[in-house]
């Protein structure tokens, strides 16, 4: 039987006057669970803080418009009634604090600060608390994970139930003890009723069980009735909700496949993008730096965040489904937990220094994105309550005006929202409408907010050739432009409106 930890490579150099203690020595002591809540206690403060700041100052994008939308239709049918828990909650929860965007990203901001909370306690028995505690710091501070903890959307609660099957999945084999794997069961279709993406997690678990299976692991459940039970209800879950999904897919209407979304080269960048260098970096070298690790917590660590980030450019690959990075969201815990071992690693066998240095270059390289993200970038998001004022300041567009010219949107929901519609009433939108596919169909005299960078060539050169643009509120996520402009046509109209006559 192979060992599980590395034969004393957390021996310290010469130049260090104490041996530190190994991190089993280190997760077995009664005080370092105490020091773990101290930690998990500061590493929320900074969460929280984090995620309070710009909650109600972005503006809500089209997929959180969406939510509210589909919260507020019938749960028990089309898109949201395949993963109703997300809208459950949602609409129950919309009623009681309104329609206030602040109070309403409180939610899934909550879930995100859970499973980061989660992340850092799931593996107390197996990572020092230090390890836990810059983990959780590196999630806190990642841009990615702070994005969809101030977003109306469901990845976090998804991400919240992951985490715990995850946690529950790993200690019910370790301890033997079949509840722990029931209840990652449990939490497992619970992600799933959450949302579909909540499927990488298959390949995740029966990854870590063949590593396992094949490497002649002992002990715990680490037993042939032990992968042959679990495989099954996991084949069992996995088989109904793969089915679930194939019918969504049929009910999907139109082309809904998206290229850049099957793009193996984009979904891999973006990837980089909102996880992080320092975090994929890191964790990759887990091998090699975190080498005083159980040999099982390490396979752990690396499948949980390697196998979902393969899954996502396989997918792309081979054109299957629409897949983004944020589907993979599970994959950031595991890259956080081997980063930090990786970093913690390095101190342990004698270069405090290196380590430190380490810790404040990834501090550093994810302060500077957070720096464009509450400047420039506006939160990640276009800026379209500043457009949805200026239309009613400037063109008097606002629910039963008569006076108001016609506007026109390739994003209209989340302005239909700001312009004071409830978004149960969108469908249609009684002051916005959606712009056609061709331009020819428009009539003169219409006013135009859009996101520029989703405009086809045709609707280019039609806004270049007979319209004026009025205002531009931008916002840039490095590269990607998100500005929102508003433009007016200028063609005669037989009778326009009182609010272009004034103009």
């Amino acid at each position: 039987m192979l060992p599980l930890t590395a034969p004393h490579a957390t021996a310290p150099l010469p130049r260090v006057t104490r041996a530190p203690s190994t991190a089993t020595d280190e997760v077995r002591s009664a005080p370092s669970q105490w020091r773990l809540i101290h930690y998990v206690l500061l590493v929320t403060v900074v969460a929280v803080l984090l995620r309070v700041i710009g909650l109600e100052s972005w503006s809500l994008w089209e997929d959180e418009e969406g939510s509210l939308t589909r919260a507020h239709e019938n749960l028990s049918q089309g898109f949201q009634g395949y993963f109703p828990l997300f809208f459950i909650a949602l609409k129950q929860y919309a009623d009681w604090v309104g329609m206030s965007v602040a109070a309403l990203r409180l939610l899934p901001a909550t879930a995100g600060l859970l499973s980061i909370v989660f992340a850092m306690t799931g593996f107390r028995r197996q990572l020092p608390p230090r390890t836990a505690a810059l983990a959780g710091l590196l999630l806190a501070i990642n841009i990615g994970h702070l994005f969809f903890s101030q977003s109306i959307r469901y990845y976090t609660t998804a991400l919240v139930f992951q985490v715990l099957a995850l946690t529950w999945f790993f200690d019910g084999f370790e301890s033997g003890r079949a509840w722990k794997l029931l209840l990652s069961l449990v939490a497992l279709v619970l992600a799933l009723l959450t949302h579909f993406s909540s499927l990488l997690l298959g390949p995740v678990f029966v990854g870590y069980l063949l590593l396992t299976a094949l490497l002649g692991e002992r002990g715990g459940g680490y037993k042939t009735r032990w992968y042959i039970g679990y495989g099954s209800a996991l084949a069992a879950v996995g088989a109904i909700f793969c089915w679930r999904m194939l019918l969504l897919q049929r009910e999907m209407i139109g082309d809904w496949a998206i290229p850049v979304q099957r793009d193996p080269v984009h979904v891999g960048t973006t990837v980089v993008a909102y996880f992080g260098v320092p975090l994929l970096g890191l964790g990759l070298l887990a091998p090699l730096l975190a080498r005083d690790l159980p040999r099982r917590v390490l396979f752990i660590l690396l499948t949980i965040g390697v196998v979902p980030v393969l899954e996502l450019i396989t997918l792309a690959a081979f054109n299957f489904v629409n897949v983004t990075w944020y589907y993979g969201f599970v994959a950031m815990i595991g890259f956080a937990l081997a980063a930090a071992a990786s970093v913690m690693g390095v101190w342990t066998r004698g270069y405090p220094r290196i380590a430190a240095g380490l810790v404040v270059v990834s501090v550093g390289y994810y302060a500077y994105f957070l720096g464009l993200y509450y400047t420039t970038a506006h939160g990640d998001r276009p800026r379209w309550e500043e457009a949805a004022q200026f239309l009613q300041r400037e063109y008097g567009v606002r629910p039963g005006n008569p006076d108001a010219p016609p506007v026109f949107s390739n994003v209209p929901g989340p302005v239909a929202f700001y312009l004071g519609e409830h978004p149960r009433s969108y469908e249609p939108s009684r002051v916005i409408q959606r712009i056609p596919s061709n331009p020819a169909e428009l009539p003169a005299g219409g006013v135009y907010v859009v996101e520029e960078r989703q405009l086809s060539p045709a609707y280019r050169v039609w806004f270049a050739s007979r319209c004026e643009r009025t205002a531009c509120f931008e916002a840039h996520t490095g590269p990607v432009d998100r500005s929102v402009s508003v433009f007016v046509d200028r063609t005669p109209r037989s009778n326009p409106p009182a609010a272009l006559k004034s103009r």
